[in-house]
């Protein structure tokens, strides 16, 4: 039987990784959410060295969360094009550290608001949707190569039509899962 392992996700409260990891370590938990919505955990703030005696002298892991606005497909290529950049920068990262999740929301992205309903723009071009998902998942799985890194899908308020088909297509690759 596998172990479950728990962890807690960095603290707003807490100003430092060095604080993060003494908690983590005092909880007597095995992880720590790296929240890159903060600015300190950006991918070039985030020093790697450091990072990584903590990670040792502790014995705890990194799982790594793409902010909350994370879209890498984005209709704008400059929007997306900075999107998978900081792609790259985290698995770069996350191979490094010796990381196995990476966790991100499947974007809703913008949509119009008629009288009666919303028409998500998703939605409204999914074949064009569709082929981003194709292109994001294929750049992923060629980044990652053959290590054990899992970018894992998160629900957070509901998949919607475009979101489940998204997500066969995410998960029909070697490097997706579901948290």
């Amino acid at each position: 039987m596998n172990k479950m392992n728990f962890g807690m996700p960095t603290l707003l409260e807490l100003d430092s990784i060095e604080k993060n990891v003494l908690l983590c370590d005092e909880l007597g938990l095995d992880f720590i959410e790296i929240n890159m919505c903060m600015p300190e955990y950006q991918p070039g703030n985030i020093d790697e060295t450091l990072f990584g005696r903590l990670k040792e002298q502790h014995g705890i892991e990194y799982t790594f969360h793409f902010p909350d606005h994370f879209n890498p497909f984005d209709f704008n290529p400059y929007i997306a094009e900075g999107w998978y950049r900081t792609t790259e920068q985290v698995i770069v990262l996350a191979k490094k550290l010796g990381s196995k999740i990476i966790n991100m929301h499947l974007a809703t992205g913008d949509y119009f608001t008629m009288p009666d309903k919303r028409i998500y723009l998703f939605d409204k071009y999914i074949e064009k949707y569709f082929a981003s998902v194709h292109e994001f998942r294929n750049f992923c799985d060629e980044m990652i190569g053959s290590e054990n890194i899992t970018i894992c899908i998160e629900n957070c308020s509901g998949f919607t039509d475009y979101h489940k088909s998204a997500l066969d297509i995410l998960l029909a690759g070697n490097k997706f899962g579901l948290t």
